[in-house]
């Protein structure tokens, strides 16, 4: 290439589609060769995954790629809040909810994965609801995304640019990394070495108010694994609940819900919005009677309790049965007196800002990045060729203490 162009990214790269070995057959998994799902794409740099598969089910079919291939996630619930993308720095293989992009010649792969990650306001666009409300990523759509490509020199010259605030980035994550591992170790030392328990029932009480025709007068919320209770228009890029919510149930300030079918996944939440909302009538909704609210779920939201949810939950495929009230209220739960529950909320309250205070030096720098993504990555190179790249470094001072 001589010169600066767009083109569209099908030009530039051969797209490959993964798969889910059988799970029956247990000479596929637990190998040594990782198997990249959703779950896992939460960086860039994807040098890793949760499961594995053996060197036997690539063998027998498992497409596996080396280091350098892009992976962008075009299945999953995830696709409402943003496309993740990142770009593999290990030989491996991937599962259906997943495209894999390979960079032709003449292609920074790095270069091009900054690319289309830059590109998120597009590529939310080619988003559309699946069935049972699943995100999709349209893939034709996708193909034709387009991307400016420079010379390979300018290519590298760029990629070099941004890897600064990557390795910032890596480095301010294991320092909330660290900061969560204490807050679990604050929370198991102080709230489950109580001895005396009582089950939910005895603490609080299930309640079914509907919305009926004042609907349209309350903000609907959504319950997530990791953040609790969520405005569902804030938290996801599009309305992911139905237009006819009279049937939907009334969460009141400081009540609890939790997804019925979904619990296992740990995805229960407090309303600490200051107001009512409303949730689907799939969800169990509960309030404290005689214990503090924030202690409860304080208790509910920890990963010890999401193994107990899992335990009791009816092993289905339909996953119809959830875990209702009556077995949910039977779960024993730390029943310390209140003065100790206000005293231990202090505690875990105080570790939790921490924990969000290094997020935030996460998401500045992210903004940051993300800055000058759109400015590079859309031909506006001009004018950043002597731009001081260190500053990515110097906003890593506070975090000398974590070792890459």
């Amino acid at each position: 290439m001589t010169k600066p162009q767009t083109r569209e990214l099908c030009d530039l790269v051969d797209f490959y589609s993964g798969g889910t070995p059988a799970r029956s057959n247990e000479k596929f998994w637990d190998g040594d060769v990782p198997w990249v799902s959703g779950k896992d794409m939460k960086q860039f740099r994807l040098n890793g995954s949760q499961e594995h598969i053996t060197s036997h089910a690539v063998e027998q079919g498992a497409r596996c790629l080396d280091p350098g291939a892009i992976l962008v996630l075009v299945r999953g619930m995830a696709l409402f809040k943003g496309v993740p993308t990142g770009i593999l720095t290990c030989r491996a293989a991937f599962n259906q909810d997943i495209k894999a992009l390979r960079a032709r010649n003449g292609v920074n792969p790095t270069f091009l994965a900054y690319a289309v990650a830059a590109r998120q306001n597009i590529l939310q666009s080619f988003v559309t609801a699946a069935g049972h409300g699943t995100g999709r990523l349209i893939t034709e759509a996708l193909e034709t995304l387009p991307i400016w490509i420079p010379e390979e020199d300018l290519q590298a010259e760029i990629v070099e640019a941004l890897r600064t605030w990557d390795d910032a980035i890596i480095i301010a994550e294991k320092l909330v990394a660290e900061k969560k591992a204490r807050l679990t170790w604050l929370t198991d030392r102080l709230i489950f070495e109580i001895d005396h328990r009582r089950p939910i029932r005895e603490v609080a009480e299930q309640t079914s108010m509907r919305a009926g025709a004042k609907f349209e007068g309350f903000d609907v919320f959504s319950c997530t694994k990791h953040d609790g209770l969520v405005l569902s228009d804030e938290y996801f890029s599009k309305q992911v609940y139905g237009e006819d919510r009279a049937n939907y149930k009334i969460v009141r300030p400081l009540e609890l819900a939790y997804a019925t079918n979904h619990i296992e996944e740990g995805s229960i939440g407090l309303n600490n919005h200051g107001r009512a909302g409303i949730v689907s009538p799939m969800y169990t909704v509960f309030r404290a009677t005689d214990i503090d609210p924030k202690f409860l779920i304080s208790v509910l939201k920890t990963e010890r309790m999401r193994r107990e949810f899992e335990r009791r939950t009816p092993a289905s495929v339909n996953r119809r049965g959830g875990l209702r009230w009556d077995d949910f209220s039977e779960i024993e739960i730390p029943s310390p007196d209140p003065l100790q529950q206000e005293n231990i909320q202090t505690v875990l309250e105080t570790a939790r800002l921490e924990v969000e205070a290094s997020e935030v030096a996460v998401t500045k720098l992210r903004e940051q990045q993300s800055g000058l993504l759109q400015r590079l990555l859309k031909g506006n190179w001009r004018g950043c060729e002597n731009q001081d790249w260190s500053i990515g470094r110097k906003d890593r001072t506070q975090f000398d203490g974590v070792e890459k």
